[in-house]
């Protein structure tokens, strides 16, 4: 699910020339690779290698450039990311708070009360939580094949004769 992904995040370097991340953050994957990094500078490309790595003391995530080993990472001004975070049950969608629900009851069903009736009707209760949350998350998405999809972009507006006749 989309819902906890912020996309197109720009981080700009700490003082000590390191891109510190929030305490939340699960996932982190870099949207501009190429062209980031300072032309003028021969000990590196342009592609930007990163991976999430605590910090020396262990008090926060920073982004650690895999190529040249270092925390610190001076040739590059700013970084475009998309951040995966965790969220606390509270700032979860409706739909989703449900969905865990009825799949923890479902788990306690099957372990402590044995049922198969309740079985099933638990079953069904939450493959149906899990449509209502996908359908939720799908409709907040804002996804559009044509402006995502080149391949359908170019089905859906290549030229064909026969239009206008």
């Amino acid at each position: 699910m989309a819902l906890n992904t912020r996309r197109n995040v720009t981080l700009t370097p700490n003082a000590s020339d390191q891109f510190a991340l929030g305490q939340n953050v699960l996932s982190v994957d870099t949207t501009n690779p190429k062209g980031s990094r300072i032309q003028n500078t021969s000990a590196h490309t342009s592609h930007v290698n990163v991976i999430m790595k605590r910090s020396a003391d262990n008090s926060l995530w920073l982004l650690y450039d895999v190529n040249n080993d270092s925390e610190t990472i001076t040739d590059i001004t700013q970084m475009t990311v998309d951040i995966i975070e965790f969220l606390d049950f509270q700032n979860l969608p409706t739909s989703l708070q449900v969905y865990i629900y009825k799949s923890a009851a479902h788990e306690f069903q099957k372990g402590s009360v044995a049922s198969q009736v309740l079985y099933e009707f638990t079953k069904e209760d939450v493959q149906m939580a899990m449509i209502d949350a996908i359908q939720d998350d799908a409709r907040n998405e804002d996804a559009n094949v044509l402006k995502d999809n080149r391949q359908a972009r170019e089905v859906a507006y290549r030229y064909n004769p026969t239009y206008g006749t």
